[in-house]
């Protein structure tokens, strides 16, 4: 008994309580969470020349560009 949810982190709470065979015990959702922890502090990684060729298009379209 008990609500889907309630269940659910129970779950979750027993995976990640179980030993790690690497650095640490992840559930779905956790690369995802991490990723965007790390893209909202240092931003979104963009290759050189996409970067560059979305330069030129913002200049072409006299829009600002910010880095």
């Amino acid at each position: 008994p008990g609500s889907f949810r309630s269940r659910l982190q129970a779950l979750v709470g027993q995976t990640r309580s179980m030993p790690a065979i690497v650095d640490s015990v992840i559930v779905p959702g956790d690369p995802e969470k991490l990723t965007f922890a790390e893209r909202n502090a240092a931003g979104i990684p963009v290759p050189a020349a996409v970067f560059d060729s979305l330069c030129e298009t913002c200049q072409d379209c006299r829009a600002a560009v910010r880095a």
